[in-house]
């Protein structure tokens, strides 16, 4: 939801946000969006919430068909407007997803502390066996089609093909920013997959551990 809004609030590159939309759909195959007329590409795409990441995909595949007849200028422009919408909608994505996991985890201590009162201490709560589960946000999914496949395309595209057609130090210095950007959306899902690792490693480590004094 939060990616949805923050597209739409997104003036600056509005044109290049919907040629991607419509690539999106092209690759749907959406019955619906090519039999209604009366709905615009923005309102089938935007419908459907859960794959609204893949404006990355029709982000970066606009930008590749502009880079095959563009001038150097034009590449460069290209690949930095298509940086700048990736890293805002991320950066909003993660900055939402943290709240709310504030959020979930102040509730998740009310919540534990009335079941301490009346459940017994062999029960396993729902939260327990929801974290049994890896954690793996969308904005690091491995795989050709993930997210952090498309995040570490984006950042080889800037490096090795935007970069050196820069003529001005001032758009080799905002790439710069860019790539160091990228990075960090990068290492940010790492570092959240790995931090869930540890949790559900300790919180089976105690489990181990206090079975043992049993024996």
């Amino acid at each position: 939801m939060s990616v949805s809004l923050c597209l739409r609030l997104i003036s600056r590159h509005q044109s290049l946000v919907d040629r991607a939309i419509r690539l999106c759909l092209k690759h749907r195959r959406d019955s619906e969006s090519a039999s209604s007329a009366q709905l615009t590409p923005q309102d089938h795409f935007y419908r459907q919430i859960s794959r609204v990441e893949d404006i990355v995909h029709g982000l970066q595949e606009a930008m590749e068909e502009t880079a095959k007849d563009a001038s150097p200028d034009k590449v460069v422009e290209a690949v930095m407007a298509v940086n700048r919408i990736v890293v805002t909608v991320l950066r909003d994505a993660l900055q939402t997803r943290q709240r709310k996991q504030e959020e979930f985890r102040r509730q998740r201590m009310v919540k534990q502390h009335l079941e301490a009162a009346a459940a017994t201490s062999s029960r396993k709560t729902e939260e327990e066996a929801d974290s049994d589960f890896e954690f793996l946000p969308w904005t690091s999914t491995p795989g050709p089609a993930g997210m952090r496949t498309a995040l570490m395309n984006q950042f080889r595209a800037t490096a090795e093909k935007a970069l050196p057609l820069a003529e001005d130090s001032a758009a080799r210095s905002a790439m710069a920013t860019q790539l160091s950007d990228l990075a960090d959306l990068v290492l940010e899902g790492y570092r959240a997959q790995l931090d869930r690792y540890c949790t559900i490693y300790l919180r089976n480590l105690k489990k181990l551990n206090a079975r043992s004094k049993g024996y």
